[in-house]
C-alpha cells in the first residue's frame, strides 16, 4: 500500500520516494488515482485490498503483474506490505483481511515466484514498536549530567488491539511463507502459527472497534499471552531470515492519517466543553506523542 508523491506525506509515500531512486522498477498500490510518476513506477489503483470479498483477487493481480514483468530474468523481487490502519471503520479486523488477502495471493502466485529459486523473492513487512512486550524497558537519554527516561511505545491498555493485530498480520505472512518455502520450516512451524493466528483473529474479531485491553475479559488473550506472542515473533522471525523482514523501531509518525481523527474528534471534544478549542486539542495530541514520534524518513529506512 503506497504511491509515489511528491512531496512525500506518509512513510509508505517516502518508502516509495527511495525505492524509485534505486530500483530498476517499482510497482506501487493503493486506493488513489495516481499520475506523473517517474518512468520506472508502475502504480495500479486497487480500492479494496482489505475487504474479505475482492482483496484476494486484487492482491493476485497485482502479484501476476510484477512476475509478469521479470519473465525469466533471476531479478528479486520485493514486497512491501505497509497496509495497517488504527483509526477508522473497524481498523483492527482491516489489518487482519489485508494481511489475510496478501497472503492467500502469495500461496496462489507461489509456483512461479519460486522460478527464480528460494532467493528471488522477500516479504517486508512494516512494523510498529506497538508491538514490543509490555515489559520492554524504557530507555535512558543522557542529556549533559541530566538522565532522561522516554517511556518506550509497546503492548498496553491503550492500544493492545491494535498492537496484536499488527502481530497478527506477521503471523500470517510467516505461515504464508512456511507454506511456500517448505521443507523442515512448515513441519516445525506450521501447526503453531496457525494456532495463535485463530486466536488472534477470535480476540480481534470480538473486540472490534474498542482496542482497549480489558483485564477481566477471561475469553480472550491476556497481557502476558499477548507479550508471549510477541517475543516469539521475534524467535519465528530468525528462521525465516533472508525471506521475511520486518522494518522496525517505528514508533509514532505524524502523517495525513491523523488528520481527519483529530479534527473530527476535537470538534467532539468541544461540543462537551465550551472552553474548548479544536486548535488546542489538536495540538496536545502532537505534543503528547513528541516523546516517541520519529521521521517519516527514519521510519521508511527501516525498511532496508
Amino acid at each position: 500500500g503506497g504511491k509515489y508523491a511528491s512531496p512525500a506525506l506518509s512513510i509508505a509515500e517516502t518508502l516509495v520516494a527511495i525505492l524509485a531512486k534505486q530500483s530498476s522498477q517499482v510497482y506501487t498500490v493503493s486506493r488513489s488515482v495516481v499520475v506523473g510518476t517517474p518512468s520506472n513506477v508502475i502504480h495500479i489503483q486497487k480500492t479494496k485490498l482489505d475487504e474479505d470479498s475482492q482483496g484476494l483477487d486484487e492482491f493476485v493481480s497485482v502479484l501476476e503483474q510484477a512476475l509478469k514483468a521479470r519473465g525469466n530474468s533471476s531479478s528479486k523481487i520485493s514486497m512491501y506490505f505497509t497496509l495497517g490502519q488504527h483509526k477508522g471503520d473497524n481498523p483492527f479486523i482491516r489489518n487482519i483481511v489485508a494481511a489475510t488477502n496478501f497472503a492467500m495471493a502469495l500461496r496462489k502466485v507461489s509456483p512461479e515466484l519460486l522460478k527464480g529459486g528460494l532467493s528471488s523473492f522477500g516479504v517486508v513487512l512494516t512494523g510498529t514498536d506497538a508491538t514490543l512486550p509490555s515489559t520492554h524497558p524504557d530507555s535512558k537519554v543522557t542529556i549533559g549530567e541530566d538522565i532522561i527516561t522516554v517511556p518506550t511505545y509497546k503492548i498496553s491498555k491503550y492500544n493492545f488491539v491494535y498492537a496484536m493485530s499488527k502481530l497478527c498480520q506477521f503471523y500470517i505472512l510467516a505461515d504464508a511463507l512456511v507454506d511456500t518455502l517448505k521443507g523442515d520450516l512448515k513441519e516445525e512451524l506450521s501447526v503453531e502459527l496457525k494456532d495463535t493466528i485463530q486466536k488472534m483473529k477470535k480476540h480481534v474479531i470480538a473486540a472490534g472497534e474498542d482496542g482497549m485491553y480489558h483485564e477481566e475479559d477471561e475469553n480472550g488473550i491476556s497481557m502476558e499471552e499477548l507479550d508471549n506472542i510477541s517475543k516469539r515473533s521475534n524467535e519465528i522471525l530468525q528462521k525465516l531470515q533472508g525471506h521475511l523482514k520486518v522494518a522496525s523501531n517505528i514508533s509514532i509518525c505524524y502523517t495525513p492519517l491523523h488528520a481527519k481523527p483529530w479534527t473530527d474528534m476535537s470538534f467532539i471534544k468541544c461540543e462537551k466543553d465550551s472552553d474548548g478549542s479544536p486548535k488546542a486539542y489538536i495540538l496536545q495530541q502532537i505534543v503528547w506523542r513528541l516523546k516517541n514520534a520519529i521521521s517519516n524518513e527514519q521510519a521508511a529506512h527501516a525498511h532496508f
